[in-house]
C-alpha cells in the first residue's frame, strides 16, 4: 500500500445526511475515509443527490463516484449500528480483520432487528470469531478493490430491489472461503423502512427473486448442488433454493475462512468460470472492460 492510498473508505447511501456516528468513526481517519449520496434532499457534502432512484440505484452511483485509490470500499446502510463485542472500536475491529484475511468481502455477524435466524443465535455467534456465513445482508459489504467491477454495478434490470442483493450474493459464490464474517462485531438494524418494496409487498419481490434467477441460471455451472437441494423440478425454479444450499453447505462442512497474500487480484477468469458461464450477458460486459 503506497503512502497515499488509505486502507479503506466507507460508504453511504442516506436520505438527506450521513448518520453523525458514522461520520465521527470512519471520517478523515488515518487509514479511512468516508463518503455518501443523498436521496431526499441536497447535501453540499454528498458525492451526488440521487432524487428518485433505488437503493440500488444509489449503491451503483456510490460505487461509480467514489475515488479508486482504496483497498477496501465498505458499504454500510445509514441506520446501521454496529456493535464491537471485543476490545477493538468499529474502524478498528474492521482494519484488523482486513489484515488477518486480505478477504474479497468482509461483513459481520447480524444483530436486533435483522431477518435473518442466525441473528437470534447467540450460541453459534459466540462459538467461533470468523466464519463463512453465505448470503448475508447487503447492508454491510466491505468489497476489495479488484471485484468492485465484479459487483458493481449491481443488477437494475427488475428494479433494483432485494433480486438485486441476492444476485450480489450469488456472486460471492466463487469466492466463498474468502469472504469473511466476522463474529467479533454485529450489526443492529435502526430503522425499518416499512416503505421500502420488500417490506410493502413480499410476494412481488418474491416473484421479481424467481424472474431473476430464471434469467441467470443458465449460466451457473453448479448446477448439480441445486439439483441435489431441489425436491422436484419446480423448486429448481425457486430463488431461494441456491441460498438454503451454499449456507448448508458451508455449516454443514464446517467451511473455514482462508487467508490470502495482501496483493491479491480477486478478478481471475479462470476461478469465476469455474462457476459461471462468462459469456452471459450480465457478465459479458465485465470482462470487456
Amino acid at each position: 500500500m503506497s503512502n497515499n492510498k488509505k486502507r479503506l473508505c466507507v460508504l453511504q447511501v442516506t436520505p438527506t445526511a450521513p448518520t453523525q456516528k458514522h461520520v465521527e468513526l470512519f471520517s478523515n481517519k488515518e487509514n479511512c475515509d468516508f463518503y455518501f449520496v443523498t436521496h431526499d434532499a441536497l447535501h453540499a457534502d454528498a458525492l451526488q443527490y440521487c432524487p428518485n432512484t433505488t437503493w440500488t440505484d444509489t449503491r451503483n452511483v456510490l460505487a461509480d463516484k467514489v475515488p479508486k485509490n482504496y483497498d477496501y470500499y465498505a458499504f454500510v446502510d445509514y441506520d446501521y449500528i454496529l456493535r464491537p463485542l471485543g476490545k477493538l472500536g468499529p474502524l478498528e475491529q474492521i482494519l484488523h480483520d482486513l489484515d488477518k484475511f486480505n478477504p474479497a468481502v468482509l461483513t459481520y455477524y447480524p444483530g436486533n432487528g435483522m431477518t435473518t435466524p442466525f441473528a437470534a443465535n447467540i450460541t453459534y455467534r459466540d462459538s467461533k470469531e470468523y466464519s463463512i456465513l453465505p448470503f448475508s445482508h447487503c447492508g454491510l459489504k466491505i468489497v476489495h478493490h479488484s471485484l468492485m467491477d465484479w459487483f458493481f454495478p449491481m443488477l437494475d434490470l427488475f428494479g433494483g430491489g432485494v433480486e438485486s442483493c441476492h444476485l450480489f450474493n450469488i456472486q460471492e459464490i466463487p469466492f466463498i472461503k474468502n469472504v469473511i464474517c466476522g463474529h467479533k462485531m454485529i450489526y443492529d438494524n435502526g430503522v425499518t423502512d416499512v416503505n421500502a418494496p420488500h417490506n410493502t409487498d413480499g410476494a412481488v419481490s418474491k416473484y421479481i427473486m424467481d424472474l431473476m434467477w430464471d434469467w441467470i441460471n443458465p449460466s451457473f455451472k453448479k448446477s448439480k448442488i441445486i439439483d441435489y437441494y431441489a425436491r422436484n423440478e419446480q423448486q429448481k425454479k425457486d430463488s431461494l433454493l441456491i441460498k438454503q444450499a451454499f449456507v448448508d453447505l458451508a455449516i454443514q462442512q464446517k467451511f473455514e475462512p482462508a487467508t490470502a497474500e495482501n496483493n491479491i487480484d480477486y478478478f481471475d477468469i479462470k476461478r469465476i468460470s469455474s462457476f459461471f458461464d462468462v459469456s452471459h450477458e450480465w457478465f459479458a460486459d465485465k470482462f470487456d472492460k
